[in-house]
């Protein structure tokens, strides 16, 4: 099963809130996890404010454990035609669709519009769908 994280579920993950340790059981149960390098560039900037020293671990994490979706310029274009109020939330659907990825799993639901191609999932319904 291929799914894309966004970047919110992973940082819960890399940062160790409080709360969120079913974030890090749905990435270790994906067979396939994905997520897109506009996320990577963001959840890095995040992590260390661009200081390749304080990302390293995080980035070489990221690296191993994800797929890394690109984002084109037909990714660009698709995420303007999808209109959402987010541009980013947009990118991360579109790039999922070029990636034939069935599934985006995010926290931020209000913000996500399912597509015909897309599923948008809350980490609790993910696991819901994965087998034990």
């Amino acid at each position: 099963m291929k799914v894309l994280f966004d970047a919110n579920v992973v940082l819960d993950v890399l940062l160790k809130r409080p709360g969120f340790g079913e974030s890090a059981l749905a990435l270790a149960k994906v067979p396939q996890p994905w997520i897109t390098a506009l996320s990577v560039a963001n959840i890095c900037y995040i992590i260390g404010r661009s200081k390749r020293v304080r990302i390293s671990v995080s980035l070489d994490f990221l690296r191993k454990k994800f797929h890394i979706a690109a984002v084109a310029g037909s990714t660009i274009e698709r995420a303007v035609h999808l209109a959402y109020d987010d541009f980013e939330d947009a990118i991360q659907v579109a790039a999922a669709e070029e990636n034939g990825i069935r599934h985006l799993v995010t926290r931020n639901l209000p913000d996500f519009q399912s597509t015909r191609h897309v599923q948008i999932l809350s980490v609790a319904k993910l696991l819901e769908r994965l087998p034990d």
